[in-house]
């Protein structure tokens, strides 16, 4: 088979779901690989893949725009494990990538994002979450994953959690990653920001809660009665340009998302975040510990709040200047030097072999 690669690496993670997080993740990643000087493709997989099921939803807006996706499709719980589609998959990039968010996480994703399928080309996990601190399936899959694991050749998790599962249930070593957010420049999102048609107004609360409670209510409301503004709540139809706008924009965040928690802490933001247990609390307390959050800033889902606390930047700043440094370096070294080890490689088919 003739080696027709569409780009340097293939990516597989969340891009494709109407969930700003998921979007500027996989944002962030393709444009640290760009600038970096490789190309990228997102690769348009999962169970049931459809473009019609995305149109006019908010991923599809900001792909047009923002992001470079395959053209092909790969349903990643059957058909890429199918000998043609694998076969023209593994030639289409020097290597794949799996990252960020939760994509370890057993019960979220199949096999395949582990990528078991990748056959003679580049292995590289960014930030790769497992969501929680325990890793839990059938032994049976546990050593198909751990075998594909062992073949990474650069392998990076997003928790310390992520790290200590990596060691104990896998036996392999993982190097403790940011979220690829945290990798490239504000200023890369305040230019999408300039795209947003909101105007700034007077001072508001942002809202940006997954999972809508009585109790995430009570506390939006005593939040607001406190700081005496109004709030503006994020649902999935809220363009990305227009979620960046309101949170460089709003005097705090109320979030339960992770990623929410990260663009408070990327533009500066009083936040109050809500532990989310059920999406994975491992991810909230993990950076928490990296860059030495206050706990008065931190709720659990049932606790109420006395008071909104302001937050000092400036160490937490310092901090995340470290690491952001250190995984930039990490992800560099693992994008040029598994370019280098794979450049030129191309699989053969069975019938060519023989």
């Amino acid at each position: 088979m003739k080696n027709d690669k569409r780009a340097d690496f293939g990516i597989i993670n969340f891009w494709w779901c109407d969930d700003h997080g998921a979007i500027l993740t996989a944002f962030a990643l393709q444009r640290f690989i760009d600038k970096e000087g490789f190309s990228s493709e997102l690769l348009k997989c999962w169970r049931d893949y459809d473009e019609t099921k995305r149109t006019g939803g908010i991923s599809k807006a900001f792909e047009k725009q923002y992001l470079k996706v395959s053209t092909d499709i790969y349903r990643t719980y059957d058909d890429i494990f199918e000998k043609n589609h694998n076969l023209k998959l593994n030639n289409e990039y020097i290597g794949f990538i799996t990252g960020s968010d939760q994509v370890f996480r057993p019960d979220y994703v199949p096999d395949s994002w582990y990528l078991t399928f990748v056959n003679g080309k580049g292995k590289i996990a960014v930030a790769a979450s497992f969501g929680t601190d325990e890793f839990i399936c059938s032994d049976e899959r546990c050593d198909r994953i751990g075998k594909s694991l062992k073949t990474y050749d650069y392998l990076s998790v997003r928790e310390d959690s992520g790290v200590k599962i990596c060691s104990s249930k896998f036996n392999v070593k993982a190097f403790h990653l940011l979220d690829p957010v945290f990798l490239i420049d504000k200023c890369e999102y305040e230019r999408i920001i300039q795209e947003s048609e909101l105007k700034k107004k007077d001072e508001y609360i942002f809202c940006y809660i997954r999972d809508v409670s009585l109790n995430s209510n009570k506390l939006v409301e005593e939040i607001k009665r406190q700081l005496n503004c109004d709030v503006v709540w994020c649902d999935e139809t809220m363009p990305v340009e227009d979620f960046l706008f309101n949170v460089h924009n709003c005097k705090c965040m109320i979030t339960d998302s992770y990623h929410g928690l990260c663009f408070s802490i990327i533009f500066n933001k009083d936040y109050l975040c809500i532990k989310n247990t059920t999406r994975g609390r491992a991810r909230f307390d993990s950076l928490q510990r990296q860059l030495d959050l206050p706990d008065n800033n931190f709720i659990s889902e049932s606790e109420q709040i006395n008071k909104m606390k302001p937050i000092n930047y400036s160490r937490i700043n310092q901090k995340l200047s470290i690491l952001s440094n250190e995984g930039r370096q990490w992800l560099r070294e693992a994008i040029i030097e598994t370019y280098k080890r794979y450049k030129g490689i191309d699989l053969k088919s069975e019938s060519e072999g023989k």
